[in-house]
């Protein structure tokens, strides 16, 4: 089919671009970087290298050999690299996500006062690559094209942990005391892991629903997710899925043709509530014990040394500097602790209560974009929806924002980023288009699965115009 008389629209062009981007050389480059960098899939190599590893549940680097470093400059590298063509929409979004970069700028400045500088350089400059990376994903591919990318990376990360625990037990299986037959897969705690899974579910679900991916492979990767879920014995990662995939369940049961899927789900979300309860983390975590399996010493301890600077802090990345404050709080604890547990309590140690202010602005501001998506009734509003509660969850009992939890940074700035350009697409076409713009774009997409993956450009229909596909 050609184009009508004149050129095609701008809106559809862009959208045009973006299909089957997923399929090409950036999106296997993209996928890759999400699956090993973004989701901490596999440690740097030195930490395998290190025998100490194989007796402890952190890593533990003993060589100098810099494999973090070099990920990260090859991070970089194609970012740049698959950007270029797009670097004024680049810098457009970045502005929009500005309390994002705002946050990421204010952890440079504790270097001024740091006990260790290049340590605070470091993790910042890992931190905002990671802030950065996720705007490139959503103005380089359609939605669906990145849904499928990202199933494909959750794959990898599914696959890459049963491979450690069937073959590399040693480095698969979690050694804390009263866990040792839970998972921590290829990820370096039992928590991470329950995290990536988390997070994976709702993902691959939405994927699945709206057939971004092959089908089977979308279930049977939510399935090996679930799987990882329940075997990582993490009450914080199983509690929050839970909670993000019975509300997409009851957002689904506005749609009669939904029906299938919201039972399934709701079996599902069963099932794995059936299993969980063999372990005693889930009652643990909700009042069974006292000290909410382990975390209320440490925040006490924690809670002592931050007394003695709340203004600051003592800098970003607190828990790689070995520091006086750092030996108090093992010593209070009785063991070393690698990170508060607490996302409130690790942002305010780390960048004192300016930095609290900026982490509760930030959830802020993100709540309200994603309640103004909401009233716009856009298909793709969900997704980052639950995954800034999933992370706000989790907060409450690991850390999410801050050093070593930056890995659910990169979920929070894509969920914010998605939402701040849907909302900026609705202004350019105006609020009266959104629910001709859902209808155009899901009759798009059916057009372009029946023909086979290849986009036929169309005329947009007088009562709507589309700015690309959703």
């Amino acid at each position: 089919m050609g184009w009508p008389t004149g050129s095609p629209p701008v809106g559809l062009t862009r959208m045009t671009d973006k299909t089957g981007r997923a399929d090409s050389i950036e999106g296997l480059v993209a996928m890759i970087i999400v699956g090993f960098q973004m989701l901490s899939t596999f440690l740097p190599l030195e930490n395998y290298l290190a025998p100490q590893y194989r007796l402890a549940n952190d890593p533990v680097v003993v060589s100098a050999f810099p494999s973090a470093t070099l990920t990260l400059v090859i991070t970089i590298a194609c970012l740049v690299f698959f950007s270029f063509r797009d670097v004024d929409r680049m810098m457009q979004a970045a502005l929009k996500s500005w309390p994002l970069l705002l946050f990421c700028a204010y952890a440079f400045v504790s270097v001024t006062w740091s006990a260790e500088p290049s340590t605070v350089i470091n993790r910042c400059a890992r931190l905002t690559i990671i802030v950065v990376y996720p705007i490139y994903l959503v103005q380089r591919f359609a939605y669906d094209e990145l849904l499928k990318l990202l199933t494909r990376a959750f794959a990898i990360a599914a696959v890459s942990s049963y491979v450690a625990v069937a073959f590399f037990p040693a480095y698969g299986l979690s050694l804390l005391n009263g866990y040792t037959d839970a998972w921590r897969g290829a990820s370096s705690h039992k928590n991470f892991l329950g995290a990536t899974a988390a997070l994976g579910t709702l993902v691959v679900f939405e994927s699945f629903r709206r057939r971004a991916s092959n089908r089977l492979f979308a279930a049977v990767t939510f399935l090996a997710l679930l799987g990882l879920l329940v075997n990582a014995r993490s009450a914080t990662g199983a509690i929050s899925a839970l909670i993000c995939l019975v509300i997409a369940a009851i957002s689904l049961l506005r749609s009669p043709s939904d029906k299938v899927l919201v039972t399934l789900l709701l079996l599902t979300v069963g099932l794995v509530l059936a299993l969980v309860q063999q372990s005693t983390d889930l009652l643990s975590l909700v009042g069974r014990s006292s000290d909410l399996t382990g975390r209320t010493p440490i925040w006490q301890a924690v809670w002592y040394i931050i007394q003695r600077r709340p203004i600051l802090g003592y800098g970003y990345g607190f828990w790689n500097i070995k520091s006086s404050e750092t030996q108090i709080i093992d010593g209070l604890v009785g063991t070393s602790v690698p990170h508060s547990h607490n996302n409130w309590l690790d942002v305010w140690i780390q960048l004192g209560v300016v930095g609290v202010a900026l982490a509760a602005f930030l959830f802020l501001r993100a709540g309200r974009l994603s309640l103004r998506a909401m009233k716009l009734g856009s298909a793709t509003t969900m997704l980052p929806s639950l995954l800034i509660l999933n992370i706000f969850i989790r907060g409450f009992s690991e850390t999410v924002l801050t050093d070593p939890g930056t890995a659910s940074m990169f979920w929070l700035a894509l969920s914010f980023t998605m939402l701040t350009d849907e909302l900026s697409r609705v202004g350019q076409s105006g609020p009266a288009a959104a629910s001709g713009r859902r209808a155009v774009g899901a009759g798009r997409q059916d057009r372009v699965r029946r023909a086979g993956g290849v986009m036929r450009p169309e005329p947009d229909p007088p009562a709507a115009s589309v700015s690309r596909r959703l």
